[in-house]
């Protein structure tokens, strides 16, 4: 993939960013954002949904991330970025038997998170 090419096809970006802290603690994310066409002038959004890692020191809970990238921003080189600014889903889960389950011994709370994603990288890993 050619950097400073214009990107209309589907792309995803990467997303890592440390949450703020509520209740004694924070958590941490991973995510790809959902492929969308665009260019780095079009304005286009991104999807973006996936789960915070697991607290390890707060009964091991998870929290549940969705919502909508800002519009492309450009940058000098043909390639672009985009801004979050969202909050985790207020409800602590625990992952076990495959499935997220609530967990009743945290209160709910949620977490601010913001960053900038990575620049356009293609598609994500097959086995992300």
């Amino acid at each position: 993939m050619n950097p400073s090419a214009p990107m209309s096809e589907p792309h995803v970006h990467g997303f890592q960013s440390r949450t703020g802290s509520s209740l004694d603690h924070d958590h941490v994310l991973d995510l790809f954002t959902f492929p969308a066409a665009g260019t780095n002038r079009d304005g286009h959004v991104h999807r973006f949904h996936g789960v915070t890692r697991i607290c390890k020191r707060c009964d091991r809970h998870v929290h549940l991330v969705s919502g909508f990238t800002g519009p492309a921003i450009p940058l000098p080189d043909g390639t672009h970025y985009h801004e979050i600014k969202a909050k985790t889903g207020s409800a602590p889960l625990l992952l076990y038997a495959g499935a997220y389950h609530p967990l009743d011994s945290i209160p709910s709370h949620v977490h601010s998170f913001s960053g900038r994603t990575s620049r356009e990288t293609g598609l994500p890993p097959e086995d992300w």
